[in-house]
């Protein structure tokens, strides 16, 4: 393989004559791997259709039946019905399982692969209901073809395969793992012409899944794909209609099929989804149907339309088929709250706003209760004040601006703490009347909060709308004793070091400047400066409010263990500053609950196939049947870490809405984050929680709380779960249990922990050995010299790149610590030679490929890039990513070394 890069191989079998072919096979021998997933020639022949050089490989000896990366031979990549007769005779296994207990079968039925290589296998004694590890066959694999075909055109030469298979007695009644049969998984793509097919052989209508889905629900989820057909939504689920498809069955979570289809309408035409609503309402579908949350269609259609400006001429629609718009869920929301407080994936995207949308919405305007108020008595006005990503403008509303919660907060309150002068400029112009002078349970007015936050840009503001003056405290300076603070205070000057400096990155990187410091030294000391680096401030507030909060969240803790003793556990703390918290005050904690049955129930598994700072982990015996924790391992006695998340934060979930639990406590719950389920996600594998500080000197303070379950890890350390190095011994090992706890969070691949390397602040970062901390905040320090790339995606459309997305701090952190077990710390050097030694590997990894055991390779970067993302990314965006990571490392590497000069 020396000789020939995988490029080269693939130009001479795309373009090249078979003598080329043969030159190549010659130099690196028939069954060479020729690329990171273990490929042959012969697989890459035959997945390019090249029956002249699969028929030369197999003259020329190469072994049909070798297995690439996940298990597959040539056979599974077959594109024609010559090339698969080929191998067959040629000794090719037609039942070969792949890891994932796929058979040729398999794949022929799902991929692009001609409906003639389906007859070839079968025909060679291919088993037509061999069941992979999810207990999907041949033919559920091919009711998914849909998913898998770019254009009308590759759909309809795969049809044929469905009739194929039925002919040689697929089990067509047959369900999966997940009790999904044919109909369920042809509906989700709209592939009416086989729900259609099933249908007339009699496949149950109405069957449920283990989440309690049936087709006409999983067919109103209109899942994207690559091949988008007009009308294909609205055709399955007429066709499930006619054939007996009941619009009223809820799934597990009281979720209906009309639900369903408002949750995701922006997938199909306005038309469709009218034609969609209508069809379903004759069929007795009710729109003021509940679900768990007792949300209606009504509160998902608001969600799910508010960024698109949509929602006023939905609703209206919705309320003509009898929709009730002031429906409350659990928590008070009504649909016109969601609307003003959608969550935006990019919230300085301002291209459109939720409220810029209700001229011409008389009806909407005169039927929404505005002064419905939810949970602790907060009101429409309240939400939309608090949200300043919203355009406000159109027709006045008839809400209260005066309006007071539980704790005798006004909208102006909220407008204050959140920084949002657009509704009170807003106010100006509609002729609204707020009273400034309402205090709240503190007996603060809202220029009472103004002036203690040093608010000066809400004060100006207050200012113009109550046209007087407004008396304003001078901010604080930084401490003159750090130069860097000096410079970014002088005049010309306006940035704060406490405000990161977004440069953009230029074609010519040697033009760039990143930072105004001249050399590492004076930077890492404006690093360490800063307040949210290492210890939080020590004065008696902040210490009274880290003790309120543990007491808090041991409360919770408390109940999440009587519910349910499986979780009943001592509580770790962890907790951050953040850059831009207001007078320093720590914004987020980590409540971890430890989980001592699995300390005595698994044991660690790592065979190398993790991904970098994972691992698995396996129950011993059948101690988790035993002590009832088996429902968290999947079949393979392999931990689930999804399931043991989902069941902790349903849990928190329960006991967090006890509004008792608040009563008397000066922090306050304003939100809990829903449930992770479809169309939900968060970043963090935990439940979030928002709390709010009421002290006698900081008013309104919100900051976040993670509860995350995380496992014991004094069984697993040092061995598996860290290097076991000498450096790492001689540490303490307390200090090491504060950075390696195996946390609850799905990895790049199946069922994998998360080794988390983090460490708890205040109190215990205290006692960490100064040579830890010292790594720890050059770990942090590499983050803060990472420049951000300049927002270019609106203008020029090219990606937008920051810097925790190019260089995850996993990678960072583990760097670190590789160097600490490999080099040992020598404590006389300095941070900026620990950087620049540190930050060497990152880059040799990331521009010179070389790749140390801690960074995933690139292909794992591009797939850690594509998850979560819409499946129809053109994957070149990605490459441009990974090119940008470059440079940006190039960048960073010119800094480091202009630091040595």
């Amino acid at each position: 393989m020396e000789k020939y890069s995988y490029y080269e191989i693939c130009q001479v079998l795309n373009n090249g004559t078979l003598e080329e072919i043969q030159k190549v096979s010659e130099d690196i021998g028939p069954d060479a791997l020729i690329n990171k997933r273990k490929w042959t020639l012969l697989h890459a022949a035959s997945i390019r259709g090249k029956s002249d050089v699969v028929h030369f490989l197999i003259e020329s000896g190469s072994n049909v039946n070798a297995l690439d990366k996940d298990g597959k031979s040539a056979l599974y990549y077959c594109q024609s019905n010559e090339t698969a007769k080929m191998l067959i005779r040629a000794g090719a296994k037609v039942n070969q399982p792949s890891v994932l207990g796929k058979t040729p079968l398999h794949y022929a039925s799902y991929s692009v692969a001609s409906p003639s290589v389906v007859e070839v296998i079968l025909q060679s004694g291919g088993q037509i209901n061999a069941e992979d590890k999810f207990g999907d066959t041949p033919f559920l694999n091919a009711c998914d073809m849909a998913y898998g075909c770019i254009d009308e055109e590759e759909y309809v030469k795969c049809l044929p395969k469905i009739e194929l298979l039925i002919k040689h007695n697929a089990d067509i009644h047959h369900s999966n793992l997940k009790d999904e049969n044919g109909l369920h998984i042809c509906s989700q793509h709209g592939s009416f012409e086989i729900a259609d097919m099933l249908l007339k052989r009699g496949v149950n209508v109405n069957a449920k899944s283990k989440t309690g889905q049936t087709p006409l629900i999983v067919a109103c989820s209109h899942q994207h794909t690559a091949l988008s057909r007009r009308g294909a939504v609205l055709t399955t689920i007429e066709i499930l209609l006619q054939n007996g498809a009941d619009p009223t069955l809820a799934d597990e979570q009281g979720i209906t099929a009309l639900h369903e289809l408002m949750l995701h309408p922006g997938l199909i035409s306005e038309a469709d989804m009218a034609s969609c609503m209508n069809i379903l309402v004759e069929s007795h579908a009710s729109l003021n149907a509940r679900d768990n949350m007792l949300r209606s269609p009504l509160h998902y259609a608001s969600f799910s339309t508010a960024g698109e400006g949509r929602w006023p001429d939905l609703l209206c629609e919705l309320m003509k088929h009898g929709g009730d718009i002031n429906a409350q869920d659990v928590e008070g929301f009504t649909p016109v709250m969601l609307t003003a407080s959608h969550a935006r994936e990019n919230p300085t995207d301002m291209l459109t706003y939720p409220w810029d949308c209700l001229d011409g919405s008389e009806s909407v305007l005169e039927l929404v209760d505005w002064n419905a108020a939810r949970k602790q008595g907060v009101t429409l006005a309240h939400i939309v004040s608090a949200n300043k990503t919203l355009k406000l403008c159109g027709s006045p509303v008839k809400w209260n601006i005066n309006a007071q919660d539980k704790f005798l907060s006004t909208p102006m309150h909220y407008a204050e703490f959140s920084g949002n002068t657009r509704v009170i400029k807003y106010l100006w112009f509609s002729g609204s009347c707020a009273d400034l002078t309402l205090k709240d349970c503190l007996d603060n007015s809202v220029i009472d909060c103004a002036i203690a936050a040093f608010n000066q840009e809400i004060l100006a503001a207050l200012e113009d709308y109550a046209g007087k003056s407004v008396v304003g405290e001078q901010m604080r300076l930084p401490d003159s004793s750090c130069h860097v603070c000096v410079h970014m205070v002088q005049e010309k000057n306006s940035c704060y070091p406490f405000q990161k400096k977004e440069e953009p990155i230029l074609v010519d990187p040697s033009t760039v400047e990143i930072n105004p410091v001249a050399n590492m030294e004076e930077y890492l000391l404006h690093i360490l400066h800063t307040p949210r680096l290492g210890k939080v401030l020590q004065n008696a507030e902040v210490m009274e409010i880290q003790r309120e909060t543990e007491a808090l969240m041991w409360q919770i803790l408390q109940k999440v263990a009587a519910r349910d003793a499986r979780f009943h556990s001592e509580m770790i703390l962890s907790g951050s500053v953040r850059e831009k918290t207001k007078a320093g005050l720590p914004d987020e904690f980590d409540i971890m609950c430890r989980l001592e049955y699995f300390s005595s129930l698994c044991e660690v598994v790592d065979e190398g196939e993790c991904a970098p700072g994972f691992v698995r982990f396996k129950a011993i015996g059948d101690n988790a049947h035993e002590q009832n924790i088996d429902e968290f391992f999947d079949s393979s006695g392999y931990l689930v870490p999804y399931l043991v998340r989902s069941k902790f934060e349903e849990l928190v979930r329960l006991v967090v809405f006890d509004s008792e639990l608040w009563k008397n406590c000066r922090i306050c719950s304003n939100f809990a984050l829903p449930s992770t389920n479809k169309g939900i996600s968060h970043p963090k594998p935990s439940i979030i929680i928002e709390l709010c500080w009421n002290g006698p000197i900081y008013k309104n303070m919100i900051f976040s709380v993670d509860l995350v379950p995380v496992i014991d890890v004094g069984p697993f350390w040092p061995k598996n779960a860290v290097s076991c190095g000498l450096v790492l011994e001689n540490l303490h090992k307390q200090c090491l249990f504060t950075m390696t706890i195996p946390r609850f969070e799905i990895g790049v691949y199946n069922n994998e922990v998360r080794i988390s390397f983090s460490l708890m602040e205040s109190v215990t970062f205290d006692r960490i050995p100064e040579v830890v901390k010292d790594a720890y905040i050059t770990a942090k320090a590499i983050r803060e010299i990472c420049p951000t790339f300049f927002d270019s995606e609106a203008i020029l459309k090219e990606a937008n790149y920051s810097n925790s997305s190019l260089i995850p701090s996993y990678w960072l952190k583990m760097a670190v610590f590789h160097e600490l077990d490999e080099h040992g710390f020598d404590e006389s050097n300095s941070l900026a030679v620990w950087v620049r030694r540190i930050f060497h590997r990152v880059s040799r990894y990331v521009c010179e490929g070389v790749f140390p055991s801690y960074f995933m390779p690139q292909q794992d970067f591009i797939s850690s890039k594509l998850r979560g993302r819409d499946k129809t990314l053109n994957l070149s965006v990605v490459e441009n990513e990974f090119k940008a990571c470059q440079k940006l490392c190039q960048i960073i590497q010119r800094l480091l070394s202009r630091g040595d000069q």
